[in-house]
């Protein structure tokens, strides 16, 4: 049951490579993308994992830098509008890029969805996404979040991305992409292979090293400086988990290991529009 039925409508501002990138970022991990978007705030959220949830992500874009803005709708809703992308966010994006250079508006119609016991229940929903230019309409249906399990902000940030007792380094892009080529000359099964995250201590404290687990490479990532005496800790992860997690990231993240049995990673932007959490492989 559904009632206040409603729409915004957003304009193209500029070209909007930014917010397919984003889109696309989501892709590798599933074909499915619940977004929310937080018209008070004004920006694009969105909360997804890999099938065996070995993977979480949370990203943002804001409206500005997906240069799309609100320039019709009724009062801005108190909570997220949801809408659900279910198995076909490829064809999404494909509907994106083909709007992309020109003139366009995209109208998302929403509705209260009224079904107590549901987790849903109260929240803005939407069904249909058009797009509209002046020689082209296309539509999106079955928009409906009802396929998603919606994993709130709250839990995200309490229950999911924690590391107690963490050390944190920084990393670059170009870090990243040496480890990802230098880890691949090894490489057996992408979906196998195991990258082992360790400390050592070094002459100016400590640091985080990369390694394959028959120590093949071994490849500093940062240092840091241990708060006390030094303690050696480490973590397997799946190396695909790792290239999924940083797909697109254009700058520095910030690392996250639990000195105290981890049981995660944690890869954070320096931004802070991106937050990554790595289960660990127990061997």
């Amino acid at each position: 049951v559904r009632s206040s039925a409603a729409s915004d409508v957003y304009k193209r501002q500029g070209p909007i490579d930014g917010f397919i990138q984003w889109l696309k970022n989501f892709a590798t991990m599933s074909p499915s993308l619940l977004i929310e978007v937080d018209a008070e705030q004004e920006k694009f959220v969105s909360k997804a994992f890999t099938v065996d949830k070995g993977l979480v992500r949370y990203s943002e874009i804001s409206f500005a830098d997906a240069n799309l803005a609100i320039v019709e709708g009724s009062d801005i809703p108190a909570v997220r509008l949801k809408l659900g992308i279910f198995l076909m966010l490829p064809k999404f994006i494909t509907v994106c890029e083909t709007f992309s250079t020109t003139d366009f508006t995209i109208q998302v119609d929403y509705e209260t969805l009224n079904e107590p016991g549901s987790p849903a229940h109260g929240e803005f929903v939407s069904d249909t996404i058009r797009f509209v230019s002046k020689s082209l309409k296309m539509t999106v249906n079955e928009c409906s979040p009802a396929e998603f399990t919606y994993l709130s902000d709250e839990i995200f940030n309490k229950s999911i991305h924690v590391a107690n007792d963490a050390v944190k380094i920084t990393v670059t892009p170009d870090q990243i992409k040496n480890l990802i080529a230098i880890s691949g000359i090894f490489a057996a099964d992408s979906k196998k292979d195991i990258m082992i995250l360790y400390s050592k201590e070094t002459e100016d404290g400590a640091a985080i090293y990369a390694q394959d687990k028959n120590t093949l490479y071994d490849y500093e990532l940062g240092s840091y400086v241990p708060t006390g005496k030094f303690q050696s800790f480490s973590a397997s992860i799946f190396r695909e988990k790792l290239i999924l997690s940083m797909k697109g990231v254009p700058e520095e993240v910030e690392l996250l290991m639990s000195t105290m049995n981890p049981t995660r990673i944690l890869l954070d932007t320096v931004s802070g529009t991106s937050k990554t959490v790595i289960s660990i492989v127990n061997e």
